[in-house]
Formats: C-alpha cells, sequence, structure tokens
C-alpha cells in the first residue's frame, strides 16, 4: 500500500508541474493561465513533500520532507482562491481582493512556522503508512484556513454558476468535477494527521485534478466569467438596437 501511495503522490506532483507549465506557455499573458501555474507549483510542491516523506528510510529524512510538504500546501488555498476568483473577474474587487490579500497573509505566517514544532512536531507511523505528519499545537488552526478558504472559493464558483449562461456553465462544470477529485481526495488525507484510522486513499483520486483543469482551460477556453457576460450583455443590446426599426 505504502508503494501504491507513493507511485500516486509522484505522479500528482509530475502532471501538476507538467500541466501548470503547459498551460503557462499556451497563453502567457493570460491571468488565467498564470494563476493556474502557480497553484500547481504549489500542488507539486506538496505531493512531492509527500512522495519523499512515505518512501523515507529513516526518520530524519522523513521529518525533513515532512516540512518541504508544508512550503507548498499552506499555498494551495490561497492559491486556488486566487485562481477561482480570477476565472471570475474578481480578483480586482475591493471585497474579495482583500480577502484574497487576508488568505495569502496566512499562507506566509505558516510558511513561517513549517519549520517549528508548533506547526509540524514530528512525523510516525499512520494508517499503513511508515511516515506521516504528526501535528503541532497550530496544525487545527492551518486546517481550519485551509477548509474555509476552499469552502469560500467554492462559494464565489456556485455564485457565478448560478448566473452564467449554459455555455459557460459547461465550462465551470470542470471544475466541480475536478475540486470533487482534488479537494475530496485532500480533505481525506487530513485525517490520519488527527490519527483518524482511516488509509488515506484520497491521494489515488488528485491525479485527476490538474488533468481536468488544464483540459478546460486549453480546449474549453475557461477564461474570465464576467467578460464572457458583459460581452453577451453589450452583443444583445446592439442586436436589440440594429432590429429596431
Amino acid at each position: 500500500m505504502v508503494s501504491s501511495f507513493a507511485t500516486a503522490s509522484i505522479i500528482t506532483a509530475i502532471l501538476s508541474l507538467t500541466l501548470g507549465i503547459f498551460v503557462y506557455f499556451k497563453n502567457t499573458k493570460s491571468a488565467v493561465n498564470r494563476t493556474w501555474l502557480v497553484l500547481s507549483l504549489s500542488v507539486s510542491i506538496w505531493s512531492f513533500g509527500v512522495f519523499a516523506t512515505v518512501s523515507s528510510h529513516d526518520k530524519c529524512h522523513a521529518l525533513f520532507w515532512g516540512h518541504v510538504i508544508y512550503i507548498g500546501a499552506p499555498f494551495i488555498p490561497s492559491c486556488f482562491l486566487h485562481f477561482i476568483l480570477t476565472i471570475l473577474g474578481k480578483s480586482h474587487y475591493n471585497r474579495q481582493r482583500r480577502l484574497l490579500i487576508l488568505s495569502y497573509i496566512f499562507s506566509i505566517i505558516f510558511l513561517a512556522l513549517n519549520f517549528t514544532s508548533l506547526f509540524v512536531r514530528d512525523v510516525g507511523p499512520r494508517a499503513e503508512l511508515r511516515y506521516y505528519t504528526k501535528p503541532g499545537i497550530l496544525y487545527p488552526i492551518f486546517s481550519l484556513f485551509f477548509f474555509v478558504t476552499i469552502v469560500y472559493a467554492h462559494y464565489e464558483l456556485m455564485k457565478a454558476y448560478m448566473r452564467v449562461s449554459d455555455i459557460k456553465r459547461n465550462q465551470l462544470k470542470y471544475i466541480w468535477i475536478a475540486s470533487i477529485a482534488g479537494f475530496g481526495g485532500g480533505t481525506i488525507i487530513f485525517l490520519p494527521v488527527f490519527n483518524i484510522k482511516i488509509y488515506p486513499f484520497g491521494i489515488y483520486t488528485i491525479p485527476f485534478y490538474p488533468l481536468i483543469i488544464s483540459y478546460a482551460i486549453v480546449k474549453h477556453h475557461l477564461m474570465d466569467i464576467n467578460i464572457a457576460i458583459k460581452k453577451g450583455t453589450v452583443y444583445t443590446y446592439l442586436s436589440f438596437l440594429v432590429l429596431v426599426p
């Protein structure tokens, strides 16, 4: 089971890095593509750290790589929020921008705390894995930050999903499908950290996340939804003027 867990982790790391770079170079001027690259890098660092931790043969190396996990992990929620707000054209709105900045501040704080026992106390056996994160006293706060930020990002996504046209709704559905695979699986991975005796099988669904999102960006032109709405409104208005005698 350890080898398959490690394999799924390294696949996620490679896919996230490769697809993030690939999508970025498809259109380097696109804000969506740029934010997707940064999110992909965060996921890749996290996943490679997980791979190296569970593959370690001694505790010293496992603890080092256990800290590497949390170089990437604190930025996943803030980068995901940034990615979603960029797609929705809301990253420059005052309220959303303030919340985004706040999420990045939390990410930086947890990064600074990473190599202290307050955040990651140790590594040890968890759920059939030889080495897994043992949380420090501040880890529950990190978990809360992660959960709240991801939920808020999906709240913004749901509001947009209810307003946009069927074409754009079809594009946004890929994010929902990817999120079920990625964050659904990621939630299960959190459980053994708190010594909940469930094997973190969610790692096997996470590789689908970068695949689905990258496909949506490249093939279905996932873009600024607000711009699409405005263009549609302008087009309707102009058509009305043309038709009016």
